[in-house]
Protein backbone atom coordinates (compact mmCIF):
# COMPACT_ATOMS: atom_id res chain seq x y z
CA UNK A 1 0.00 0.00 0.00
CA UNK A 2 1.29 3.82 -0.94
CA UNK A 3 1.17 6.32 2.12
CA UNK A 4 0.71 10.00 1.56
CA UNK A 5 2.96 12.24 3.30
CA UNK A 6 2.89 15.84 3.47
CA UNK A 7 6.15 16.91 5.29
CA UNK A 8 6.03 19.11 7.52
CA UNK A 9 9.25 20.96 6.84
CA UNK A 10 8.78 23.28 10.02
CA UNK A 11 10.58 26.54 7.97
CA UNK A 12 10.78 29.40 10.44
CA UNK A 13 8.69 32.56 10.20
CA UNK A 14 11.64 34.92 10.61
CA UNK A 15 12.82 33.51 7.32
CA UNK A 16 10.04 34.78 5.14
CA UNK A 17 11.06 37.91 3.01
CA UNK A 18 7.41 38.96 2.31
CA UNK A 19 4.53 41.38 3.39
CA UNK A 20 3.08 40.94 6.88
CA UNK A 21 -0.43 41.67 8.40
CA UNK A 22 0.29 42.37 12.23
CA UNK A 23 -2.57 42.24 14.69
CA UNK A 24 -2.88 41.19 18.68
CA UNK A 25 -3.86 37.89 19.05
CA UNK A 26 -4.56 35.56 21.70
CA UNK A 27 -0.64 35.04 22.68
CA UNK A 28 0.74 38.66 21.73
CA UNK A 29 1.30 39.45 18.68
CA UNK A 30 0.58 37.92 15.38
CA UNK A 31 2.68 38.13 12.05
CA UNK A 32 0.79 37.33 9.19
CA UNK A 33 2.52 36.54 5.90
CA UNK A 34 0.47 37.74 3.14
CA UNK A 35 1.70 36.93 -0.13
CA UNK A 36 1.76 33.74 -1.88
CA UNK A 37 -0.14 32.00 0.80
CA UNK A 38 3.17 31.40 2.68
CA UNK A 39 3.07 28.68 5.36
CA UNK A 40 -0.77 27.46 3.87
CA UNK A 41 1.06 24.70 1.45
CA UNK A 42 1.10 21.88 3.90
CA UNK A 43 -2.80 22.06 5.10
CA UNK A 44 -3.53 22.61 1.48
CA UNK A 45 -1.72 19.48 0.17
CA UNK A 46 -3.45 17.54 3.33
CA UNK A 47 -6.78 18.95 2.21
CA UNK A 48 -6.35 17.93 -1.13
CA UNK A 49 -5.41 14.22 0.04
CA UNK A 50 -7.95 13.97 2.21
CA UNK A 51 -10.84 15.85 -0.07
CA UNK A 52 -9.84 12.61 -2.49
CA UNK A 53 -10.77 9.80 0.35
CA UNK A 54 -7.39 9.61 1.15
CA UNK A 55 -5.39 9.41 4.48
CA UNK A 56 -2.53 11.90 4.11
CA UNK A 57 -0.17 11.84 7.38
CA UNK A 58 1.44 15.23 8.28
CA UNK A 59 4.37 14.05 9.42
CA UNK A 60 8.36 15.88 10.42
CA UNK A 61 10.78 15.14 8.57
CA UNK A 62 12.89 13.30 11.43
CA UNK A 63 10.00 11.09 11.93
CA UNK A 64 9.63 9.99 8.17
CA UNK A 65 12.61 7.10 8.48
CA UNK A 66 10.86 4.32 6.56
CA UNK A 67 10.57 5.28 3.17
CA UNK A 68 9.79 2.77 0.16
CA UNK A 69 9.34 3.42 -3.64
CA UNK A 70 5.69 3.12 -2.66
CA UNK A 71 4.98 5.93 -1.04
CA UNK A 72 4.18 9.63 -2.05
CA UNK A 73 6.01 12.36 -0.39
CA UNK A 74 4.56 16.42 -0.68
CA UNK A 75 6.61 19.29 0.23
CA UNK A 76 5.35 22.73 -0.10
CA UNK A 77 8.59 25.35 0.01
CA UNK A 78 7.85 28.35 1.29
CA UNK A 79 11.42 29.50 2.52
CA UNK A 80 14.97 28.48 0.80
CA UNK A 81 15.70 24.82 1.90
CA UNK A 82 19.06 24.22 4.32
CA UNK A 83 21.42 21.83 3.39
CA UNK A 84 19.85 18.90 5.35
CA UNK A 85 16.74 19.36 3.88
CA UNK A 86 18.15 19.28 0.53
CA UNK A 87 19.91 15.76 1.22
CA UNK A 88 16.67 13.89 3.06
CA UNK A 89 14.78 15.19 -0.26
CA UNK A 90 17.64 13.46 -2.53
CA UNK A 91 17.74 10.05 -0.21
CA UNK A 92 13.98 9.83 -0.74
CA UNK A 93 14.19 9.75 -4.88
CA UNK A 94 16.75 7.73 -4.72
CA UNK A 95 14.60 4.91 -2.57
CA UNK A 96 12.03 5.64 -5.34
CA UNK A 97 10.07 7.38 -3.40
CA UNK A 98 7.32 9.30 -5.92
CA UNK A 99 8.47 13.65 -5.06
CA UNK A 100 5.37 15.68 -5.66
CA UNK A 101 7.11 19.38 -5.33
CA UNK A 102 5.81 22.81 -5.03
CA UNK A 103 5.70 26.56 -3.75
CA UNK A 104 8.90 28.80 -3.93
CA UNK A 105 10.88 28.50 -6.96
CA UNK A 106 14.09 28.87 -5.30
CA UNK A 107 13.70 26.41 -3.15
CA UNK A 108 13.79 23.77 -5.69
CA UNK A 109 17.29 25.13 -7.50
CA UNK A 110 19.12 22.37 -6.00
CA UNK A 111 16.96 19.68 -8.04
CA UNK A 112 15.45 22.28 -10.88
CA UNK A 113 18.43 23.98 -11.64
CA UNK A 114 18.57 27.76 -12.01
CA UNK A 115 15.30 29.27 -12.11
CA UNK A 116 13.70 32.83 -11.35
CA UNK A 117 10.72 33.85 -9.57
CA UNK A 118 8.77 35.68 -11.62
CA UNK A 119 5.02 37.56 -11.03
CA UNK A 120 3.04 38.66 -14.01
CA UNK A 121 2.23 42.33 -14.18
CA UNK A 122 -0.98 42.79 -13.73
CA UNK A 123 -3.21 42.72 -10.37
CA UNK A 124 -6.07 41.10 -10.78
CA UNK A 125 -4.80 38.17 -13.26
CA UNK A 126 -4.54 34.69 -12.19
CA UNK A 127 -2.78 31.84 -13.33
CA UNK A 128 -3.74 28.95 -14.81
CA UNK A 129 -2.32 25.35 -16.28
CA UNK A 130 -3.04 25.16 -20.10
CA UNK A 131 -2.45 20.94 -20.68
CA UNK A 132 -4.28 19.22 -23.48
CA UNK A 133 -5.94 22.35 -25.10
CA UNK A 134 -7.74 22.70 -21.93
CA UNK A 135 -7.47 25.60 -19.40
CA UNK A 136 -7.57 24.70 -15.30
CA UNK A 137 -7.33 27.57 -13.14
CA UNK A 138 -5.12 27.01 -10.41
CA UNK A 139 -3.73 30.00 -8.65
CA UNK A 140 -4.86 33.59 -7.82
CA UNK A 141 -4.00 36.72 -9.20
CA UNK A 142 0.21 38.42 -7.77
CA UNK A 143 1.12 34.65 -7.06
CA UNK A 144 5.05 33.90 -7.82
CA UNK A 145 5.12 31.35 -10.29
CA UNK A 146 9.05 29.66 -11.55
CA UNK A 147 10.35 31.12 -15.23
CA UNK A 148 12.87 28.33 -16.47
CA UNK A 149 16.52 29.29 -16.97
CA UNK A 150 19.68 27.16 -18.03
CA UNK A 151 20.33 23.78 -16.76
CA UNK A 152 17.33 22.04 -16.92
CA UNK A 153 18.03 19.82 -19.22
CA UNK A 154 16.25 16.45 -18.93
CA UNK A 155 13.02 17.24 -17.48
CA UNK A 156 9.98 16.91 -19.27
CA UNK A 157 7.31 20.02 -19.76
CA UNK A 158 4.36 19.28 -19.10
CA UNK A 159 2.00 22.17 -20.31
CA UNK A 160 2.22 25.99 -19.84
CA UNK A 161 1.45 28.63 -17.18
CA UNK A 162 -0.78 31.36 -18.85
CA UNK A 163 -2.55 34.24 -17.33
CA UNK A 164 -6.15 34.76 -17.08
CA UNK A 165 -7.36 38.62 -17.09
CA UNK A 166 -10.04 40.12 -19.69
CA UNK A 167 -13.28 39.23 -19.01
CA UNK A 168 -11.95 36.35 -17.12
CA UNK A 169 -15.17 35.30 -15.18
CA UNK A 170 -15.39 31.95 -17.55
CA UNK A 171 -12.45 29.95 -20.22
CA UNK A 172 -14.80 31.01 -22.95
CA UNK A 173 -14.61 35.01 -22.38
CA UNK A 174 -11.21 35.10 -20.49
CA UNK A 175 -8.22 36.10 -22.39
CA UNK A 176 -5.39 33.87 -21.95
CA UNK A 177 -2.02 34.90 -22.06
CA UNK A 178 0.35 32.51 -22.15
CA UNK A 179 3.56 32.90 -19.83
CA UNK A 180 7.22 32.47 -21.94
CA UNK A 181 9.30 29.68 -20.04
CA UNK A 182 6.89 28.57 -17.77
CA UNK A 183 6.02 25.28 -17.94
CA UNK A 184 2.68 23.90 -15.52
CA UNK A 185 4.38 20.75 -14.48
CA UNK A 186 8.50 19.51 -14.40
CA UNK A 187 8.91 15.92 -14.74
CA UNK A 188 12.08 13.90 -14.28
CA UNK A 189 11.42 10.45 -13.12
CA UNK A 190 10.18 10.54 -9.57
CA UNK A 191 10.34 13.96 -9.52
CA UNK A 192 7.47 16.32 -9.85
CA UNK A 193 7.10 20.11 -9.48
CA UNK A 194 3.71 21.87 -10.03
CA UNK A 195 4.40 25.80 -11.07
CA UNK A 196 2.74 28.42 -9.12
CA UNK A 197 2.13 26.97 -5.53
CA UNK A 198 -1.31 25.09 -6.44
CA UNK A 199 -1.60 23.34 -2.58
CA UNK A 200 -0.74 27.07 -0.91
CA UNK A 201 -3.86 28.25 -3.59
CA UNK A 202 -6.11 26.07 -2.61
CA UNK A 203 -5.72 26.43 0.71
CA UNK A 204 -5.84 30.36 0.59
CA UNK A 205 -9.00 29.71 -1.30
CA UNK A 206 -10.67 27.43 1.04
CA UNK A 207 -9.93 29.54 4.13
CA UNK A 208 -10.78 32.89 3.06
CA UNK A 209 -7.27 34.38 2.32
CA UNK A 210 -7.49 34.77 -1.13
CA UNK A 211 -11.00 36.13 -3.06
CA UNK A 212 -12.43 33.25 -5.04
CA UNK A 213 -15.92 35.37 -5.48
CA UNK A 214 -14.27 37.09 -9.14
CA UNK A 215 -13.87 33.35 -10.37
CA UNK A 216 -16.80 31.53 -9.25
CA UNK A 217 -18.15 31.43 -13.16
CA UNK A 218 -14.90 29.66 -13.92
CA UNK A 219 -16.13 26.08 -12.55
CA UNK A 220 -19.63 24.87 -11.41
CA UNK A 221 -19.90 27.92 -8.49
CA UNK A 222 -21.85 25.15 -5.97
CA UNK A 223 -18.91 22.95 -6.18
CA UNK A 224 -15.77 25.00 -7.35
CA UNK A 225 -13.60 23.76 -4.76
CA UNK A 226 -14.59 20.37 -5.05
CA UNK A 227 -13.78 20.50 -9.09
CA UNK A 228 -11.01 22.25 -8.23
CA UNK A 229 -9.63 19.15 -6.72
CA UNK A 230 -11.10 16.80 -9.27
CA UNK A 231 -9.04 18.76 -12.04
CA UNK A 232 -5.99 18.84 -10.02
CA UNK A 233 -6.12 14.78 -9.69
CA UNK A 234 -6.84 14.62 -13.63
CA UNK A 235 -3.76 16.53 -14.63
CA UNK A 236 -1.71 14.38 -11.68
CA UNK A 237 -2.77 11.77 -13.91
CA UNK A 238 -1.84 12.83 -17.19
CA UNK A 239 1.78 12.98 -15.89
CA UNK A 240 1.95 9.48 -14.65
CA UNK A 241 0.88 9.71 -10.99
CA UNK A 242 -2.17 7.70 -11.08
CA UNK A 243 -4.09 7.55 -7.86
CA UNK A 244 -6.59 5.00 -8.57
CA UNK A 245 -5.10 2.15 -6.61
CA UNK A 246 -4.97 3.42 -3.28
CA UNK A 247 -7.01 3.02 -0.94
CA UNK A 248 -9.82 5.49 -0.72
CA UNK A 249 -11.16 5.15 2.84
CA UNK A 250 -12.99 8.56 3.49
CA UNK A 251 -14.77 8.83 6.75
CA UNK A 252 -15.45 5.62 7.87
CA UNK A 253 -19.05 4.27 8.86
CA UNK A 254 -20.77 7.01 6.10
CA UNK A 255 -21.90 7.29 2.94
CA UNK A 256 -21.28 8.55 -0.55
CA UNK A 257 -23.82 11.29 0.89
CA UNK A 258 -24.48 13.04 4.59
CA UNK A 259 -26.64 15.59 5.42
CA UNK A 260 -26.26 17.79 8.35
CA UNK A 261 -29.27 19.65 9.51
CA UNK A 262 -28.28 23.02 11.12
CA UNK A 263 -30.81 25.66 13.12
CA UNK A 264 -29.25 29.30 13.77
CA UNK A 265 -31.83 29.89 16.95
CA UNK A 266 -31.49 34.09 16.34
CA UNK A 267 -34.47 35.33 18.61
CA UNK A 268 -36.74 32.51 18.35
CA UNK A 269 -38.24 29.87 20.30
CA UNK A 270 -40.23 28.64 16.97
CA UNK A 271 -39.77 24.45 17.64
CA UNK A 272 -41.45 23.64 14.02
CA UNK A 273 -38.36 22.49 13.09
CA UNK A 274 -37.85 20.57 16.08
CA UNK A 275 -40.91 18.97 15.85
CA UNK A 276 -40.68 17.67 12.26
CA UNK A 277 -37.22 15.96 13.06
CA UNK A 278 -37.91 14.38 16.34
CA UNK A 279 -41.37 13.11 14.30
CA UNK A 280 -38.93 12.11 11.01
CA UNK A 281 -35.89 10.53 13.79
CA UNK A 282 -33.67 13.20 12.16
CA UNK A 283 -30.89 14.36 14.44
CA UNK A 284 -29.91 17.72 13.94
CA UNK A 285 -27.41 20.46 15.14
CA UNK A 286 -29.09 23.93 17.54
CA UNK A 287 -26.58 26.64 17.44
CA UNK A 288 -28.03 28.46 20.55
CA UNK A 289 -27.15 32.23 20.82
CA UNK A 290 -26.74 34.28 24.12
CA UNK A 291 -30.00 36.05 24.08
CA UNK A 292 -32.91 35.77 26.13
CA UNK A 293 -34.15 32.89 24.41
CA UNK A 294 -30.54 30.59 25.80
CA UNK A 295 -32.50 29.01 28.92
CA UNK A 296 -35.64 28.50 27.02
CA UNK A 297 -33.83 26.40 24.36
CA UNK A 298 -31.04 24.90 26.72
CA UNK A 299 -34.16 23.41 28.55
CA UNK A 300 -35.87 22.30 25.13
CA UNK A 301 -33.05 20.44 24.09
CA UNK A 302 -32.32 18.47 27.24
CA UNK A 303 -35.23 16.84 26.00
CA UNK A 304 -33.79 15.57 23.06
CA UNK A 305 -30.08 14.07 23.62
CA UNK A 306 -29.73 13.04 20.00
CA UNK A 307 -29.74 16.76 18.75
CA UNK A 308 -26.19 18.23 19.19
CA UNK A 309 -26.74 21.49 21.56
CA UNK A 310 -23.81 23.52 19.53
CA UNK A 311 -23.28 27.54 20.49
CA UNK A 312 -24.14 30.49 18.19
CA UNK A 313 -20.50 32.83 18.90
CA UNK A 314 -21.23 36.25 17.76
CA UNK A 315 -19.39 38.25 14.87
CA UNK A 316 -21.76 41.68 15.30
CA UNK A 317 -20.99 44.91 17.85
CA UNK A 318 -23.56 45.83 19.71
CA UNK A 319 -24.40 49.29 21.52
CA UNK A 320 -26.91 49.63 23.92
CA UNK A 321 -27.94 53.08 23.50
CA UNK A 322 -28.41 52.17 19.71
CA UNK A 323 -30.37 49.53 20.55
CA UNK A 324 -32.47 51.11 23.34
CA UNK A 325 -33.23 53.95 20.49
CA UNK A 326 -34.16 52.16 17.61
CA UNK A 327 -36.72 50.22 20.01
CA UNK A 328 -38.33 53.25 21.49
CA UNK A 329 -38.37 55.08 17.71
CA UNK A 330 -39.70 51.43 16.59
CA UNK A 331 -37.58 51.87 13.28
CA UNK A 332 -34.78 49.29 11.74
CA UNK A 333 -31.80 48.54 13.38
CA UNK A 334 -29.12 49.85 10.59
CA UNK A 335 -26.05 48.52 9.61
CA UNK A 336 -24.48 45.68 10.78
CA UNK A 337 -21.06 46.15 12.33
CA UNK A 338 -18.33 43.78 12.74
CA UNK A 339 -17.63 42.69 16.36
CA UNK A 340 -13.84 42.75 16.55
CA UNK A 341 -14.13 43.01 20.54
CA UNK A 342 -16.01 39.62 20.88
CA UNK A 343 -13.82 37.65 17.98
CA UNK A 344 -10.02 38.80 18.65
CA UNK A 345 -7.40 37.78 20.69
CA UNK A 346 -9.09 35.61 23.64
CA UNK A 347 -12.66 36.90 23.06
CA UNK A 348 -13.66 33.76 20.96
CA UNK A 349 -12.74 31.89 24.06
CA UNK A 350 -14.31 34.22 26.84
CA UNK A 351 -17.61 33.27 24.27
CA UNK A 352 -17.21 29.66 24.38
CA UNK A 353 -16.53 29.68 28.48
CA UNK A 354 -19.84 31.50 29.01
CA UNK A 355 -21.66 28.99 26.66
CA UNK A 356 -20.07 25.95 28.62
CA UNK A 357 -20.83 27.38 32.10
CA UNK A 358 -24.79 28.13 31.09
CA UNK A 359 -25.41 24.73 29.74
CA UNK A 360 -24.70 25.32 26.03
CA UNK A 361 -22.77 21.80 25.32
CA UNK A 362 -20.19 23.80 22.63
CA UNK A 363 -19.49 20.62 20.75
CA UNK A 364 -19.04 22.62 17.87
CA UNK A 365 -19.17 26.58 17.21
CA UNK A 366 -21.39 28.46 14.62
CA UNK A 367 -20.72 32.10 13.44
CA UNK A 368 -23.70 34.22 14.25
CA UNK A 369 -23.90 37.40 11.97
CA UNK A 370 -22.26 37.80 8.99
CA UNK A 371 -18.61 39.15 9.34
CA UNK A 372 -15.37 36.72 8.95
CA UNK A 373 -12.50 38.58 10.11
CA UNK A 374 -9.44 37.47 8.58
CA UNK A 375 -7.08 36.10 9.61
CA UNK A 376 -7.99 37.14 14.07
CA UNK A 377 -10.88 34.50 13.97
CA UNK A 378 -7.87 32.14 12.97
CA UNK A 379 -6.09 32.59 15.89
CA UNK A 380 -8.85 33.03 18.02
CA UNK A 381 -10.10 29.78 17.53
CA UNK A 382 -6.70 28.47 17.44
CA UNK A 383 -6.64 29.16 21.09
CA UNK A 384 -10.74 27.68 21.64
CA UNK A 385 -9.48 24.70 20.49
CA UNK A 386 -6.47 24.41 22.74
CA UNK A 387 -8.29 25.08 24.92
CA UNK A 388 -11.49 23.06 25.15
CA UNK A 389 -10.45 19.87 23.55
CA UNK A 390 -13.70 18.48 23.72
CA UNK A 391 -15.00 21.12 21.14
CA UNK A 392 -14.56 19.47 17.02
CA UNK A 393 -14.55 22.58 15.42
CA UNK A 394 -16.50 25.05 13.89
CA UNK A 395 -19.16 25.86 11.06
CA UNK A 396 -17.77 29.51 10.22
CA UNK A 397 -16.93 29.73 6.61
CA UNK A 398 -20.12 30.25 4.71
CA UNK A 399 -22.04 33.16 3.30
CA UNK A 400 -21.26 36.73 4.44
CA UNK A 401 -18.79 39.10 4.96
CA UNK A 402 -15.31 38.09 4.41
CA UNK A 403 -12.94 41.43 6.28
CA UNK A 404 -9.22 41.12 5.27
CA UNK A 405 -6.47 42.64 6.95
CA UNK A 406 -7.89 44.75 9.36
CA UNK A 407 -10.68 46.45 7.23
CA UNK A 408 -13.98 46.97 8.24
CA UNK A 409 -16.36 46.96 5.54
CA UNK A 410 -16.65 45.89 2.13
CA UNK A 411 -14.38 47.71 0.03
CA UNK A 412 -14.22 45.07 -3.00
CA UNK A 413 -10.15 44.96 -2.15
CA UNK A 414 -9.65 43.54 1.54
CA UNK A 415 -13.11 43.03 2.08
CA UNK A 416 -15.72 40.89 0.05
CA UNK A 417 -19.49 39.68 -0.14
CA UNK A 418 -21.11 36.58 -1.31
CA UNK A 419 -24.36 36.51 -2.79
CA UNK A 420 -27.20 34.63 -1.69
CA UNK A 421 -27.59 31.68 -1.90
CA UNK A 422 -23.87 30.89 -2.70
CA UNK A 423 -21.79 28.93 -0.18
CA UNK A 424 -18.42 31.43 -0.69
CA UNK A 425 -16.60 28.24 0.43
CA UNK A 426 -17.89 25.43 -2.23
CA UNK A 427 -16.14 22.47 -0.87
CA UNK A 428 -18.75 19.38 0.52
CA UNK A 429 -15.87 17.60 3.31
CA UNK A 430 -15.18 18.55 6.59
CA UNK A 431 -11.88 20.48 5.79
CA UNK A 432 -8.53 21.74 7.87
CA UNK A 433 -7.31 25.57 8.93
CA UNK A 434 -3.78 26.90 8.82
CA UNK A 435 -2.34 28.93 11.13
CA UNK A 436 0.40 31.11 8.85
CA UNK A 437 1.27 33.72 11.58
CA UNK A 438 2.57 30.76 13.63
CA UNK A 439 4.53 28.83 10.35
CA UNK A 440 1.79 27.53 9.08
CA UNK A 441 0.22 25.54 11.90
CA UNK A 442 -2.82 22.85 11.23
CA UNK A 443 -5.53 23.88 13.64
CA UNK A 444 -6.83 21.05 16.01
CA UNK A 445 -10.81 20.85 14.80
CA UNK A 446 -12.17 20.75 11.61
CA UNK A 447 -14.54 23.53 9.49
CA UNK A 448 -17.05 22.75 7.00
CA UNK A 449 -19.03 25.18 4.29
CA UNK A 450 -22.57 25.42 4.90
CA UNK A 451 -25.77 26.29 2.65
CA UNK A 452 -28.87 28.81 4.31
CA UNK A 453 -32.33 28.50 4.05
CA UNK A 454 -31.99 26.26 0.64
CA UNK A 455 -35.19 25.52 -1.51
CA UNK A 456 -36.37 21.97 -2.20
CA UNK A 457 -35.40 21.86 -6.18
CA UNK A 458 -32.31 23.24 -5.51
CA UNK A 459 -31.21 20.79 -2.54
CA UNK A 460 -32.53 18.18 -5.20
CA UNK A 461 -29.83 19.49 -7.74
CA UNK A 462 -27.55 19.66 -5.18
CA UNK A 463 -27.11 16.17 -4.09
CA UNK A 464 -27.82 15.19 -7.58
CA UNK A 465 -24.38 16.51 -8.81
CA UNK A 466 -21.66 13.93 -8.83
CA UNK A 467 -17.53 13.61 -8.90
CA UNK A 468 -16.47 10.06 -9.44
CA UNK A 469 -13.20 11.45 -8.13
CA UNK A 470 -14.80 12.41 -5.00
CA UNK A 471 -16.15 9.40 -3.38
CA UNK A 472 -17.98 11.26 -0.28
CA UNK A 473 -19.78 14.51 0.53
CA UNK A 474 -21.08 15.68 3.67
CA UNK A 475 -23.99 18.93 3.15
CA UNK A 476 -25.00 21.69 5.67
CA UNK A 477 -28.23 22.37 5.40
CA UNK A 478 -28.36 25.84 7.42
CA UNK A 479 -32.12 26.82 8.60
CA UNK A 480 -33.34 29.58 11.02
CA UNK A 481 -36.59 28.99 13.46
CA UNK A 482 -37.03 32.55 13.01
CA UNK A 483 -37.62 31.92 9.30
CA UNK A 484 -40.46 29.24 9.69
CA UNK A 485 -43.79 30.59 9.48
CA UNK A 486 -42.50 33.62 8.18
CA UNK A 487 -42.30 35.48 4.75
CA UNK A 488 -38.49 35.98 5.13
CA UNK A 489 -37.73 33.82 1.87
CA UNK A 490 -40.82 32.74 0.82
CA UNK A 491 -44.47 33.58 1.58
CA UNK A 492 -45.47 31.35 3.73
CA UNK A 493 -42.72 30.44 5.66
CA UNK A 494 -39.34 28.43 4.93
CA UNK A 495 -40.98 25.24 7.12
CA UNK A 496 -42.91 23.59 3.84
CA UNK A 497 -39.79 24.03 2.07
CA UNK A 498 -37.84 22.14 5.28
CA UNK A 499 -41.12 19.51 5.59
CA UNK A 500 -40.13 19.20 1.85
CA UNK A 501 -36.37 18.65 2.30
CA UNK A 502 -37.04 16.24 5.04
CA UNK A 503 -39.11 13.78 2.32
CA UNK A 504 -36.52 13.76 -0.16
CA UNK A 505 -34.22 12.70 2.54
CA UNK A 506 -36.49 9.79 3.79
CA UNK A 507 -37.39 8.85 0.18
CA UNK A 508 -33.64 8.84 -0.88
CA UNK A 509 -32.41 6.90 2.73
CA UNK A 510 -29.70 9.65 2.76
CA UNK A 511 -28.16 9.63 6.49
CA UNK A 512 -28.27 12.34 8.89
CA UNK A 513 -25.70 13.14 11.56
CA UNK A 514 -24.97 16.07 13.78
CA UNK A 515 -22.15 18.12 13.12
CA UNK A 516 -19.78 17.20 16.00
CA UNK A 517 -20.36 13.31 15.13
CA UNK A 518 -19.26 13.82 11.88
CA UNK A 519 -15.92 15.64 13.32
CA UNK A 520 -15.57 13.23 15.68
CA UNK A 521 -15.35 10.40 12.91
CA UNK A 522 -13.07 12.37 11.17
CA UNK A 523 -10.69 13.09 13.46
CA UNK A 524 -10.92 8.66 14.40
CA UNK A 525 -9.91 8.26 10.81
CA UNK A 526 -6.46 10.25 11.17
CA UNK A 527 -5.53 9.24 14.95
Amino acid sequence: MKNIYILKLEQKLSQYNGQYYHFNGANGKVRWPMEDGAFLGETGAWNFFWRLGFQPQLIAMKDLVNISAEDIIVVCATNLFNPEIVTFLKSCLSRGALLIASGNPQAWEPFLGSVQSCRYDHPYAALAYLVNEKVWLMAPPAWTYMQQESGNEGFEAVGQLAAIHGERQTPERALVTPLPDAPAILKKGNFVYLNANPFAAFQAWLQGQEDLQPWMLWRHRMFWLDEWVADLNKILSLVGIDLTNLTRTGIDGLGETTIVLRHDLDSSRDTSYLEEENKRGFPAVYAILNDKNTGFWVNQLAKYPQHEKAYHYNTLASSILKTLYFRLTKTTSGAYRPGFKDIVGKNLQRQARWAIKNGVAAETLHRHGSFMIYPEWIDAMDEVLNEYPHITGSSSLFRGHLLRWGVDRVDTLRGHISEFPDVHFPLWYPFRIAHAGYAGKMLKGWECTTVMEIEPQFFKQLISYKMPELPQRIVTLNFHPAHACTGTFTSSGSLRWFKDILDIIGERDIRVETLGCIYKKASECIA
